[in-house]
């Protein structure tokens, strides 16, 4: 049987709009008529947190200013995005852009009151019908793109394909320690509802929900700068 975890209370998430408005961010709901309901980007977010204290490796990682994120797959197909992650920065961690004569900003994401850097999100019920062991390795995939320095820049390699190094199998090799430390030692309660299909999910808690963000990247906001 599937427990749910500790969550500890609640971080408002909001988006500050092209107008300035101030806006909490909405969910998406997988429902199955049930009495209750999972919030699977806490429940993320929890493990996520723990590994981050347990482990030097992802020691740099503030997740009071990662956002994480779910989208509905558009189909049951088992090829296509898990996961990805996003800067809320534009290039070189600035938070404008110049173009044309014209300022770009991004939207402000505010998470307990905080602003964020990174945007991870995780396309359901896709990512969750995979093994633990490639869930392990797609969340490892995702945070080890963060820079070591947290500045809203995302970690580079030389050449052409900087954001993997020559392959993406050496990239995930690079973490692949980390991930049989976890996979052998994290609680086994910490990684259950992880370890199943999406549908076990469904049919325990009746409704599986979670943070919804998605913005356009390149917003003009000129009445909102200094």
């Amino acid at each position: 049987m599937l427990r749910s975890l500790s969550l500890g209370g609640p971080m408002n998430i909001e988006v500050c709009g092209p107008g300035c408005e101030t806006k909490p961010v909405g969910r998406v709901y997988f429902r199955n008529g049930g009495f209750s309901a999972f919030d699977y980007t806490g429940h993320l977010e929890c493990l996520i947190r723990r590994w981050c204290r347990r482990y030097p490796q992802l020691g740099h990682i503030e997740m009071d200013r990662v956002v994480l994120s779910i989208a509905k797959c558009r189909s049951r197909s088992t090829r296509g995005l898990y996961a990805t992650i996003s800067s809320l920065r534009f290039p070189n961690a600035r938070s404008d852009k110049k173009s044309n004569g014209r300022v770009y900003r991004w939207p402000c994401v505010r998470k307990g009151g905080r602003e964020a850097l990174y945007l991870i999100k995780f396309y359901l019920p896709r990512f969750h019908d995979l093994s633990l062991d490639d869930k392990v390795t797609t969340i490892l995939h995702e945070l080890h793109h963060i820079h070591p320095k947290f500045n809203g820049e995302f970690r580079s390699f030389p050449g052409r394909n900087w954001a993997h190094g020559g392959s993406q199998r050496k990239y995930e090799r690079m973490f692949e320690c980390l991930k049989r430390d976890i996979l052998k030692h994290s609680d086994p309660f910490e990684t259950l509802f992880l370890n199943c299909k999406f549908t076990t999910l469904l049919r325990r808690f009746g409704d599986v929900y979670g943070h919804r963000l998605s913005f356009n990247r390149h917003v003009a906001k000129p009445d909102c700068l200094a």
